[in-house]
């Protein structure tokens, strides 16, 4: 996947996962279990990303199913994980 592979969806904000909360594993980094709660209906949400601070591609993962928020209210969870490879 690439960041052209994703588009964030109306009626959501993004979601900050500190630094300091990133754990780093068999060659995985990994945040704790997230809720992403929608304002309101959106598109089918069929995955997501993580960016730097920077706003810089870092990784995605698309869901098994695709989510569609239909009301205020309505969220997923998700558990962040990317796989880090030596360049």
């Amino acid at each position: 996947d690439s960041a052209a592979d994703y588009q964030e969806p109306q009626n959501y904000s993004p979601s900050p996962l500190p630094e300091l909360f990133w754990s780093i594993a068999d060659g995985e980094a990994s945040f704790p279990e997230q809720t992403l709660e929608f304002a309101g209906p959106a598109e089918p949400v069929r995955g997501y990303f993580v960016t730097d601070a920077n706003g810089r591609w870092i990784g995605g993962e698309r869901f098994a199913e695709p989510f569609e928020p239909r009301i205020a209210g309505d969220a997923v969870q998700v558990t962040p994980r990317i796989a880090i490879t030596s360049a």
